[in-house]
């Protein structure tokens, strides 16, 4: 399996990091919890997103069982990094 970070879904999607936490929160990109301050996609999900498929599920959890909380992205400024605002 191909777990992709944050960080390479914007860049292969070519958008901002905050466009990839609205759509996790929003529920049309599917992210895996792989700890508590850790999400991952895999590359299958990243593909459906693309084709125009969503899930309804927006966090699959792994082995530990966490929540995703995303901030607004009005709370993101270029100079932050994203991973270390979310309050898990």
């Amino acid at each position: 399996m191909n777990l992709l970070t944050v960080d390479e879904v914007a860049t292969q999607l070519r958008v901002s990091k905050p466009s990839i936490y609205t759509w996790v929160k929003e529920g049309r990109l599917v992210a895996h919890r792989l700890g508590a301050r850790t999400i991952r996609f895999r590359q299958e999900d990243v593909d459906a997103f693309l084709m125009g498929a969503t899930k309804t599920a927006a966090v699959v959890t792994a082995p530990i069982s966490a929540s995703v909380v995303v901030p607004e992205p009005e709370q993101f400024t270029e100079a932050e990094d994203y991973d270390s605002i979310l309050n898990v």
